[in-house]
């Protein structure tokens, strides 16, 4: 037995020999070593995979009862998951549990089987225990779901158990399809039990499922927040919804930035729209010299409100969506919104103070008191924003006064002063080439020197953009230390980018990591261990005897 899995069991202080009467108890009501919860011959549905007693919830998700050496031997489980395509087993117990109930546990594994007998193949595995007969934490479960979601994504199936693969096991599949079909968290409990006999029984499962729900409605909502909220909290509710690559390309912005802002790009890269028409869509709606005959009306307001409950939902499929003002006034109605603002007052009049003070963008993120001014998700909204500019903008002979007005009407809304400007705008077209308001003056010329000097740097000096990249990743990561320009810092952005998205969830196990580089699986066990190859258990689980 390996020295990691040797310090994980001693960890978890989990004997088989020191279960205490209730395990007894409840192997004895489940029927010992004739359990009747791991017989597959007691499923009154035809099974899935022979030799278990298992069912298919989704064409991705199979329910099933705890496997055993014995059962995986005995009847070519292997063979069969690969046969069915399933490349992952996510079990939900946790150690020693149920130690008299079916094939006996492997002290090593603290299961029933030995994790390698599936990783050995290919086959991944997680361990995500909670207590049985209990429910577990919104938190944990979305970690779970986390890694569901990376597999599917990839085209594959998976395979949930705990003991019997009824209460643990329906919870998950449950919650999966509240997050993934917006399903109610009685129509998730009803299509389980419908698929798989004997489960989701418990009325404490039901209110955890509707917890989960609510959970998911709140986190999803971008427009009609009903009291202020800080954009860091948006945000941060919305990240736990993302998965994946998406994850790490929309981090720290609102998902509608993202989404938007890509839909815009992919219509500009595809000649659906040009640079004109796209910054005028921003603030010039009923322009017929850009739009033609298509005059603002009833019928793109009822788009937007469309798009509204779509994204609402965290629905992102924007094709039936054609008209780029639609896409970019929703875009500016989030930032609108009474109840939220990203840039505070006192931020932009002290950024432009610093601009002025040192006539450099650079230097002014060289100081460590920018962080305080501009947070991690603010910073990255306004980048983002000029990012976007300097892809798609600045480069098509656009003049400086349609690029500018563009600016000054995302300063308008990362400020939160439309209704207070309201006098400047002609319905949703803003043609004041002025602007009254102090405030928003100010955050203008500092983006708009912040936007100039990225324009020089990208014509003059390629390195500009690997320094401001990584002090963007200090402010990004709050980190409060100073600027560094050394050569060992000097990583570019496209390759930091790549890499990310080259990296599996840290904890994803495959089997020669296990049989054949000990060294690699100690290294990844030390990343945010929260999660283990033997026991990933809720805190509340940790000292289960």
């Amino acid at each position: 037995m390996s020295a990691a899995r040797s310090k994980t069991l001693e960890k978890s202080k989990i004997k088989v020999e020191e279960f205490s009467q209730k395990s007894k108890f409840l192997c004895l009501f489940c029927g010992g070593k004739s359990c009747s919860k791991e017989n597959y011959l007691k499923n009154p549905h035809k099974n899935a995979i022979h030799g278990l007693n298992s069912d298919w919830i989704t064409p991705e998700i199979l329910a099933m009862q705890r496997p055993s050496s014995r059962i995986i031997k005995e009847y070519g489980i292997i063979e069969q998951f690969q046969h069915a395509h399933i490349k992952a087993v996510f079990n939900l117990q946790l150690p020693g549990e149920h130690p008299y109930c079916g094939d006996k546990i492997i002290k090593e594994s603290g299961f029933t089987y030995r994790p390698e007998e599936f990783t050995d193949h290919g086959i991944f595995y997680f361990n995500f225990g909670w207590t049985d007969m209990e429910v577990t934490s919104l938190d944990h479960m979305i970690k779970i779901l986390t890694h569901i979601d990376f597999i599917i994504s990839q085209g594959m199936k998976i395979s949930v158990h705990c003991h019997a693969g009824t209460g643990r096991t329906g919870l998950l599949i449950a919650s999966w399809l509240i997050l993934k079909f917006n399903m109610t968290a009685v129509e998730s409990r009803d299509l389980f039990r419908s698929k798989r006999a004997g489960g989701l029984t418990k009325s404490k499962q039901l209110v955890f499922l509707k917890k989960f729900e609510e959970f998911i409605i709140s986190s999803r909502i971008s427009f009609q927040q009903k009291n202020f909220i800080k954009i860091e909290q948006l945000i941060q509710a919305q990240e736990k919804l993302v998965f994946g690559k998406t994850k790490t390309l929309s981090r720290y912005q609102p998902h509608i930035m993202y989404q938007i802002l890509n839909r815009l790009e992919f219509l500009m890269e595809n000649n659906k729209i040009n640079a004109t028409q796209l910054c005028h869509s921003f603030y010039d709606i009923d322009n017929k010299d850009i739009f033609g005959n298509q005059q603002w009306s009833n019928v793109q307001e009822q788009q937007i409100s469309l798009l509204k409950e779509q994204i609402n939902t965290f629905q992102w499929q924007f094709s039936h969506f054609s008209d780029v003002r639609v896409l970019s006034q929703v875009l500016l109605d989030f930032f609108d919104q009474k109840n939220l603002q990203v840039i505070k007052n006192e931020s932009a009049i002290k950024l432009n103070e610093y601009l002025q003070e040192s006539k450099s963008i650079e230097i002014v993120f060289a100081d460590e008191s920018i962080v305080q001014l501009l947070g991690r998700y603010e910073y990255s909204i306004l980048s983002k924003f000029l990012e976007f500019i300097l892809r798609n903008l600045h480069k098509n002979n656009l003049t400086i006064q349609i690029i500018n007005q563009f600016i000054l009407r995302i300063c308008i809304s990362v400020l939160g002063k439309r209704q207070e400007l309201d006098h400047l705008f002609i319905q949703r077209s803003f043609l004041s080439t002025e602007c009254a308001n102090q405030v928003v003056f100010n955050l203008y010329q500092f983006l708009n020197a912040w936007l100039n000097e990225m324009v020089l740097h990208d014509m003059i000096d390629n390195s500009y953009f690997n320094r401001i990249f990584n002090r963007t990743a200090c402010i990004i990561e709050g980190k409060e230390k100073q600027f560094s320009d050394k050569k060992n810092s000097q990583i570019s952005y496209s390759s930091t980018i790549k890499k990310s998205l080259q990296t599996k969830p840290e904890h994803i196990l495959v089997g020669q990591h296990i049989k054949n580089d000990q060294s690699e699986y100690q290294s990844r066990r030390q990343i945010k261990s929260e999660i283990n190859f033997i026991d990933i258990s809720s805190s509340s689980n940790k000292n289960i005897q």
